[in-house]
């Protein structure tokens, strides 16, 4: 019987659109080009590294982590060659707070329109390219989206203006909840997975990840059936973990920063399945092949139940894509 070793590659859409040719803002902007990108990248994989099949049977539509944030006000900005961004902040003071409201409806506010039009464009496709369209709007965490509409005075603002900060995600949680169930309500079907992107959680002490992030996490992970849960974070340290236990996190989607290791993860989160990833700079950038499978042969050594290569930048060498899939298949013909 072989390993159960799970072992993974994706390309975000900046490593995408560089395998397929095309550009950024005509992949967030043109349907036509998201579909063709995500063709073009899979037959691209196939050939370079004889990785997956060569066809794709379904695409994600317009994935961008600021659903919340958009929808309370923050703009998204899109540009020719680059990933979405917000611009500015939407609290410049924390008087501001005060005056937001969770909004009725979300299906007209933020760019959740342009989902739904990119999403009825792909599905009425769907019987000449084959292709099914994923309708799906992201979440950061509640504190990841307070960030993003308040920016780096936040940390100072959770010590120095604690009430008005909880006022904040308390918005935030109730119009994330609003977002799964228009989601529901679009799709007719009940949602039974959720993730989460958490990339900030870890900038906080635990002490302040358990007042100022847990609870509105779990208020939104409550909402969704027994499927799964999912969390990404590239920041949390292993004062953190007890959080995702306590979360009933299913896929814990580790990164290896503030100390954070394989062993450690195991022994906090022991019947939690998580994929571990390289750091994206130092792992993948700057390491030649011989590190990079150094480096995912420790983690299966630790006893990582899945691994991940993430491509989430350009510019990747193709040779340690490759030492990333040599090493995985390793795992292929191992016993279990």
């Amino acid at each position: 019987m072989g390993s159960t070793i799970q072992w993974h590659v994706s390309a975000e859409p900046e490593a995408a659109t560089e395998y397929a040719g095309t550009k950024l803002g005509d992949y967030f902007t043109n349907p036509d080009v998201m579909l063709e990108t995500e063709i073009r990248t899979r037959k691209r994989f196939h050939h370079l590294y004889r990785y997956g099949p060569p066809e794709i049977d379904a695409v994600w539509v317009f994935p961008v982590f600021y659903t919340v944030a958009c929808i309370l006000g923050a703009k998204l900005v899109l540009r020719e060659d680059a990933s979405p961004q917000i611009a500015g902040r939407v609290i410049t003071d924390l008087n501001e707070i005060a005056k937001l409201r969770v909004p009725g409806s979300v299906e007209g506010a933020g760019y959740v329109p342009e989902v739904i039009r990119q999403y009825e464009y792909l599905r009425k496709k769907t019987v000449v390219t084959g292709v099914r369209p994923v309708f799906g709007l992201h979440n950061q965490s509640p504190l990841g989206t307070a960030i993003v509409l308040r920016g780096a005075d936040l940390f100072r603002d959770i010590v120095t203006n604690p009430g008005e900060i909880r006022a904040l995600l308390e918005v935030i949680t109730e119009t994330a909840l609003r977002v799964v169930r228009f989601q529901e309500e679009f799709t007719g079907e009940r949602v039974e997975r959720i993730g989460m992107d958490d990339d900030y959680g870890g900038l906080v002490s635990p002490s302040l990840y358990a007042e100022f992030n847990f609870p509105y996490m779990k208020s939104i992970y409550d909402e969704s059936g027994p499927a799964g849960r999912f969390l990404h974070s590239e920041t949390l340290g292993p004062g953190h973990l007890r959080f995702l236990r306590e979360l009933g996190i299913t896929h814990y989607d580790a990164w290896p920063y503030h100390t954070l290791t394989v062993g450690r993860v195991k022994q906090e989160l022991p019947d939690t399945y998580f994929t571990w990833n390289p750091e994206t700079t130092r792992d993948l950038f700057l390491d030649n092949p011989k590190r990079v499978k150094a480096k995912f042969r420790e983690a299966l050594a630790a006893g990582a139940p899945g691994i991940q290569l993430c491509l989430c930048a350009r510019g990747v060498p193709e040779e340690n894509v490759r030492a990333f899939i040599e090493v995985a298949r390793e795992t292929e013909s191992q016993p279990s």
